[in-house]
């Protein structure tokens, strides 16, 4: 069995991080879902938070949005720290 990555605060912090590169590009669900080999209904769950991230979903969401692995994590942990700072939740 596949081990999640993250708890849910990072969970929510990479949705955050994939949801702002859709908006940037553009992309619909469906687009995102073709370019990086996810199947559309898990890339919904992942981003609308009712499924945790595994390492093989930020991997393949990244290069559907021609980031690195660090990139995305390095924005989600500012997130992460954002929240912490303001005591509130993501």
């Amino acid at each position: 069995m596949r081990q999640a990555i993250s708890p849910e605060p990072l969970d929510s912090a990479l949705a955050r991080v994939f949801l702002a590169e859709m908006e940037r590009h553009s992309y619909t669900y469906d687009q995102v879902a073709e370019r990086s080999g996810v199947s559309r209904t898990r890339v919904f769950r992942l981003l609308r938070g009712t499924s945790p991230f595994y390492v093989s979903d930020v991997h393949k969401l990244a290069a559907a949005f021609d980031l690195r692995e660090t990139q995305v994590f390095r924005r989600a942990e500012e997130h992460v720290r954002l929240a912490e700072e303001m005591g509130g939740e993501l």
